[in-house]
């Protein structure tokens, strides 16, 4: 082996060249996408709408029952489209929460306790993030015009690609 290595085995030289066609191969090389990154959100427990809006007691009468109110406790991240943009998801964290909280606060116990259910918040919070993202990314571009941000941050299209649950408990 070292014989080989040492005595046979020439290396080709290197010329201009060949230097020249080395890198307009690797510039003409698609570049691999970029690596997408989580933006995780802690459980966050909240009051779901309760079916009949006032629930009455046993008997009939008009007093309302204690402790029959339904509740949702959700975890969730956010995928993020590369890591460039993780940090500009990270300034709406506080908004991407609050439109779970809205979102789920209208919901009822029957709508979320099934699958098709889940779907449909998931893909409410997917759609909501990113109009959040656009504008935030409109805001950004009409401050400093000559900039193309979104071609820069690698944007074609939505900003968050998937929202993953990584708790949900309805009780």
């Amino acid at each position: 082996m070292i014989v080989y290595t040492k005595f046979v085995f020439k290396r080709p030289a290197i010329t201009e060249s060949g230097e020249r066609d080395r890198l307009e191969q690797m510039r003409s090389s698609p570049r691999p996408p970029d690596a997408p990154a989580l933006v995780s959100f802690e459980p966050v427990t909240i009051n779901i709408a309760s079916v009949p809006y006032k629930p009455k007691g046993v008997d009939g009468s008009a007093q309302q029952i204690d402790g029959k109110l339904h509740y949702a406790t959700i975890g969730f991240a956010v995928e993020v489209r590369n890591e460039k943009l993780k940090e500009m998801v990270e300034d709406l964290r506080s908004q991407i929460s609050d439109l779970l909280l809205n979102s789920v606060g209208r919901k009822s116990f029957q709508e979320l306790k099934n699958v098709q259910g889940r779907y449909i918040l998931k893909s409410q919070l997917l759609e909501e993030s990113n109009r959040l993202a656009q504008t935030r990314l409109q805001a950004m571009e009409a401050a400093d015009p000559r900039k193309k941000l979104k071609a820069s941050l690698g944007v074609r299209e939505a900003v968050v690609t998937n929202v993953f649950f990584t708790s949900f408990i309805v009780q």
